[in-house]
């Protein structure tokens, strides 16, 4: 990820009132994840499962805070389950974040071709509104979490393109 996407983006998070951070390992959120590793403002919790992922942000929802999901889309595919499941008990804000890759003109991800097209089909189908994000990554991180607290349900970010890994 451009080292300006991801000083925008913490930015956003920071400004949104964003804490904690939840996140599986992404190779195209790697230096994201680094830097909010390091920055003391957010508690961030790794996890190894994608729905333990999912259901940490509602535990934290239900404490009082905000939380963020970050996760490439294949895993957000392979959380589907557990959201679901999240979902029919009458869902929760949380704000996440998908590394997109595998989408037309993706040159370093093209392996990931089937996950790039599943997972807006799959963000229809569970009624959880997204947008694509290739600049003013502050911006859109505060106004993905002022939509996801006023829908009271999970809103996703798809991060792709040149603006944000530099295809």
């Amino acid at each position: 990820m451009k080292s300006e996407a991801i000083k925008s983006t913490i930015e956003g998070l920071k400004q949104a009132g964003i804490n904690p951070v939840v996140w599986l390992p992404s190779q195209g959120f790697a230096s994201l994840l680094d830097a909010i590793t390091n920055d003391s403002y957010f508690n961030h919790f790794p996890v190894s499962h994608e729905g333990n992922g999912i259901g940490l942000c509602a535990g934290a929802w239900l404490g009082g805070k905000k939380p963020a999901l970050i996760i490439q889309n294949s895993g957000f595919v392979l959380m589907t389950y557990a959201l679901m499941g999240l979902l029919r008990l009458g869902g929760f804000p949380t704000l996440i974040l998908i590394d997109q890759r595998g989408i037309i003109g993706d040159k370093r991800g093209h392996w990931l071709f089937g996950w790039g097209r599943t997972t807006p089909q799959i963000l229809d189908m569970l009624e959880i509104p997204y947008s694509t994000v290739q600049d003013n990554f502050a911006a859109s991180v505060v106004s993905n979490q002022h939509t996801t607290e006023a829908y009271g349900k999970p809103v996703a970010m798809l991060f792709s393109g040149e603006e944000v890994y530099g295809n």
